[in-house]
């Protein structure tokens, strides 16, 4: 060994160890896997419940399947999203049938939540097309399993996603038309919740077809799908139980909206810092314009790799195509103990001994061949020169080596510069490559092949590689023998990007427990618990208990209520126990003021009855005893007539205080038929006035309750008068009327009449009879005209009267 080889560091066997590195896709998948197990996880709960009870719900069941097809088919999108290459390649085909496997499952479920829709031949034929559906992915997923196990990526072909959409749209209309005929019902609420999630489905694919056209930046539209999946699931499970209260609870809907407002902020900031950390990335081993490398074989049937002067070749010779025809190689090329005779050139920078190489089954099944990687990034696909000069791949054959050139070859994507390098395959199996043209700097993404992924040369056998280092190999780097020596960039990025989320992903994780497990034990203690006892304080309270009083356990608004309730508690048992000392308080008071009142009523009909009887029979002897003198010196006889007159007004006056006075006690107007009493009202007051009164009525025996009865008597009287005093008739009509429910009166006289709407009309008499009869529910009417007399009617209906 010479000095120079023992300065040759070697490389430990494989070095490809970790299988998984978390991304923003990863964090994303992450999230909904989180979330549908807590889903599945109560669901299947409940559906073991209902079970047990002999009550199996068969669209919670449906439920339940979709959720399960849902969490497989994101299991394998996890898979797939941080799984290095050659694995995630094997999880792909298996995501669309389980998601369509979720799509049938969910329709069922729609036909019959909230309400059975649909006739038989319509569910039968919807259940048989996506049966059909489900088939065909099932049947594509396995030649791509197939196909992917020989080392072929093979991709779903897009025509697949007319079906998709076809029934995507055929579970939306079902969704309508549920909310249409839940409308104005109580499944009103289920049915628009469902409908909103119907769209929010639609939406995942019109964000997915603007990404597809590169309308939506790939981020964006990640980070949509996402939280509109996570609302899709937290919506499905929190409208289903919203339609069994009885069987909900309010800890288990608080936990779940927790848990997925903190996955959507999580996936939220990770997408939000996923720019950023692309960005920020930078690889010091990324080859540069001027960098050359040199490929030795050892005798123990390795390679070593060594940094060697750049020294470019100005003559690229012939311009072939590099479009997977083999060309000849002009001497055998050895090459892990093989000699190859010819190779296969792709434009992407690739070099394959056995078959045309394909960038993504490099990336699906390493070692499928043996392979040279010069560049390994998408490159822009053409014929021999790309329809530019000097632009392509080029060959030049000598004896004993041959040249191979990729000439400004530009990116896939426009504007991200162009790529040149040679690389120089000599007959001892020796391999220098030298880079001529490199872009200075184009950020990676986690999808992105617009940059080189790996740089080195392969075997041929699976898991035969080595890791090595460009930038720090120094005098070189030997690697084990039949081993591969891989300068992988895309992986040394997905490392650097798996730093900042892998705690992301363990907090998350945690997150999500504590807020499951820890969320509900702190509510319990804070929330529920006094709430429980507050509710069984106000039910003990309803049942009797009133002496109930509820323990305060914190000073909060809970705390507020349990203090209020003590003391109203408090003040409704004290008032209990008072409680007859209050009402014989207060019974008191009330006789006091009936007493005062009755004081006050007997005051004012004894005022009316004076005014109406006594004050009348006065007022008209003092009227005769004013006059008496002057007729007494101009006419002694008539002077005699008038004092006899006046004796008989002051007796008649006597009579009616006598009455009053026995009317206090035990009452005539009680003992006799009013209309008899009536009767010898009129017949005196005629005899007395020379006044013709006509009575029809006194034969009538109805004896009428004292007030009713003194209420007839008295507005007879002070009619009588108003008429003597004031009427100058000669003529008085008067009508009675009564049984045991009713009375009425007419009192009609042919005087000079009154104006009752004037100041006459309103005289005292009259408004005590108008009290009067208010008092007792009686109806007082008045009618009179100047010069064409009056009347008075009085009408009364006992209480219950038909």
């Amino acid at each position: 060994m010479t000095g120079a080889d023992a300065a040759v560091a070697r490389l430990p066997d494989g070095g490809f160890d970790q299988l998984y590195l978390w991304n923003a896709y990863a964090i994303g998948f992450l999230a909904e896997l989180i979330l549908l197990v807590l889903v599945l996880a109560y669901l299947g709960r409940r559906m073991v419940a209902d079970i047990r009870r002999g009550q199996p719900s068969v669209s919670m069941a449906f439920l339940l399947i979709t959720m399960m097809a849902l969490f497989v088919a994101t299991l394998f999108s996890w898979i797939r999203a941080g799984m290095v290459a050659e694995y995630q390649y094997h999880s792909l085909p298996w995501i669309s049938p389980w998601l369509a496997i979720a799509i049938f499952a969910l329709a069922q479920f729609a036909y019959r939540f909230p309400v059975a829709i649909g006739g038989p031949v319509e569910r039968a034929v919807a259940t048989a097309l996506l049966w059909g559906y489900v088939l065909v992915e099932t049947a594509v997923a396995f030649a791509r399993a197939l196909a992917a196990a020989q080392g072929d990526v093979q991709y779903r072909s897009s025509h697949l996603d007319l079906f998709l959409l076809a029934a995507l749209c055929w579970l939306l209309v079902v969704l309508v038309r549920q909310r249409l005929s839940a409308r104005g019902t109580v499944h009103a609420a289920a049915a628009r919740g469902f409908l909103g999630i119907g769209l929010m489905m639609m939406a995942q694919c019109l964000t997915l077809t603007l990404r597809s056209y590169a309308l939506l930046a790939d981020s964006i539209a990640e980070l949509i799908n996402c939280w509109l999946f996570l609302g899709q699931i937290a919506g499905m499970a929190l409208t289903y139980l919203n339609t069994m209260p009885e069987r909900s609870s309010f800890m288990v809907k608080l936990s779940g909206i927790s848990v997925t407002m903190l996955l959507v902020l999580v996936v939220g900031l990770s997408w939000l810092v996923s720019p950023v950390i692309n960005d920020s990335y930078r690889d010091p081993d990324m080859v540069r314009a001027g960098d050359a490398y040199r490929f030795e074989p050892t005798a123990e049937g390795g390679y070593r790799v060594m940094a060697i002067p750049f020294a470019p070749e100005a003559e690229y010779g012939e311009w072939v195509g590099a479009d997977g025809t083999a060309l000849p190689l002009p001497f055998a090329f050895p090459f892990y103990g093989k000699e190859y005779r010819e190779y296969y050139p792709s434009i992407d920078g690739i070099i394959g001994f056995d078959v045309q190489p394909s960038w993504r089954r490099s990336l699906a099944t390493r070692g499928y061949q043996p392979q040279i990687f010069v560049l390994m990034a998408a490159m822009m696909e053409g014929g021999t020169r790309l329809d530019w000069i000097d632009v392509g791949f080029a060959v030049r054959s000598e004896p004993d080596r041959i040249l191979l050139s990729w000439r400004n070859v530009p990116a896939r994507i426009e504007g991200s510069g162009r790529y040149s390098a040679q690389m120089w395959l000599f007959a001892d199996g020796a391999i220098e490559i030298h880079y001529l043209e490199m872009p200075h700097h184009l950020p990676r993404e986690i999808y992105s092949n617009q940059v080189p992924w790996e740089i080195g040369i392969m075997p041929g056998v699976v898991g035969a590689d080595a890791r090595l280092s460009l930038g720090s190999i120094g005098a070189g780097v030997e690697g084990p023998p039949g081993t591969g020596l891989i300068q992988d960039y895309q992986r040394d990025f997905l490392e650097y990007v798996d730093r900042f989320y892998a705690p992301i992903a363990v907090f998350t994780v945690l997150a999500a427990f504590l807020v499951v497990v820890l969320l509900p034990a702190f509510l319990r203690f804070n929330l529920v618990a006094p709430l429980a006892d507050l509710l069984k304080g106000v039910q003990r309270f309803r049942g009797g208990a009133l002496e109930t009083s509820v323990p305060v356990h914190f000073r909060d608004e809970i705390g507020f209520l349990s203090s209020s309730f003590n003391a109203m508690a408090e003040a409704q048992h004290d008032l209990v126990q008072t409680l007859e000392q209050r009402v014989a308080e207060r019974s008191e008071q009330l006789s006091r003021l009936a007493a005062r009142n009755a004081q006050l009523e007997e005051r004012d009909r004894l005022s009316g009855d004076l005014h109406d009887s006594v004050s009348q029979t006065l007022f008209s002897a003092a009227m005769l005893a004013d006059i008496l003198p002057d007729q007494v010196r101009s006419d002694p006889q008539a002077g005699e007539a008038t004092l006899a007159r006046i004796g008989r007004l002051n007796r008649h006056a006597i009579e009616e205080m006598r009455m009053l006075l026995n009317e206090l006690r035990s009452s005539n107007l009680a003992e006799h038929p009013v209309a008899g009493l009536i009767a010898e009202l009129a017949a005196r007051v005629g005899a007395e006035e020379g006044l013709a009164i006509d009575f029809s009525g006194a034969d009538n025996m109805t004896v009428l309750p004292v007030a009713v009865q003194t209420m007839f008597y008295r507005t007879v009287q002070e009619s009588l008068n108003n008429i003597v005093k004031h009427a100058r008739a000669s003529h008085v009509d008067i009508r009675f009327e009564a049984d045991e429910w009713h009375a009425a009166l007419r009192v009609r006289d042919d005087g000079v009449g009154f104006d009752p709407g004037g100041k006459g009309g309103e005289r005292f008499g009259l408004q005590i009879m108008r009290d009067r009869a208010r008092r007792l529910g009686a109806r007082l009417e008045v009618r009179s005209r100047a010069g064409e007399g009056s009347e008075i009617e009085l009408h009364w209906e006992a209480d219950g009267a038909e």
